[in-house]
């Protein structure tokens, strides 16, 4: 009951994004990179995964591996926020913070908060646009 909910508690929010910064959609034969802020505003947990666009299921892939979260073993920057990456070949040293995408398919993401806090809600955290690479 308390999924989506616009307020600070129990529940989950989800935030999907189907476009890069220049407004192309996502091309699973190319490179992105998602930086998540220090700090995702979530008191249980965060999930990143990737969605195949044709399917709506999750990316099929060699590593059958299409999402991360907050219980993973991330590389984290020295400000605290995580760089995430999605592509065919996952960028030197950063495979613990990739998820591969397949040449040829559409995908899209989906960025999902579980007891979501304050700073979802007042504007001091948001998410910045995917960059193709």
């Amino acid at each position: 009951p308390a999924l989506g909910v616009m307020k600070p508690g129990p529940g989950g929010n989800y935030i999907q994004t189907f476009r890069d910064q220049d407004g192309n959609h996502f091309d699973g034969g190319k490179s992105y990179r998602l930086r998540l802020p220090a700090n995702p505003p979530a008191a249980a947990f965060w999930s990143l995964t990737a969605y195949d666009s044709a399917t709506r299921s999750m990316v099929q892939n060699a590593t059958n591996d299409a999402a991360h979260a907050s219980y993973d073993e991330l590389k984290t920057n020295a400000d605290g926020s995580f760089d995430m990456y999605f592509g065919p070949v996952a960028p030197p040293g950063q495979e613990s913070n990739w998820i591969e995408t397949v040449p040829g398919r559409g995908f899209y993401l989906m960025f999902r908060l579980y007891s979501p806090t304050a700073p979802l809600f007042d504007g001091t955290w948001s998410l910045p646009d995917v960059e193709l690479m």
